[in-house]
């Protein structure tokens, strides 16, 4: 898998969750797409892609959480 390739799984990835955030669980979308951004990382033989596909799902694993704990906020 190259860069372009990756770059467009990403991308149409996203654009799923989005599309699905005006009518869906836009925030277990995200986790799910986290969990196959995962899957594709172990399966690049790039350490490079590896560890920086690795770290965009740490930084939306992240938001998600940070997300899910605004909305537990009394007056959310």
């Amino acid at each position: 898998m190259n860069k372009a390739q990756l770059k467009k799984i990403i991308k149409e990835e996203l654009q799923s969750a989005v599309a699905e955030a005006h009518g869906g669980d836009s925030l277990g979308e995200l986790e799910r797409i986290a969990d196959e951004f995962e899957e594709i990382a172990a399966l690049s033989p790039s350490a490079l892609i590896q560890r920086r596909l690795r770290e965009l799902i740490e930084r939306q694993r992240q938001a998600v959480a940070a997300h899910r704990e605004e909305m537990s906020q009394p007056g959310w």
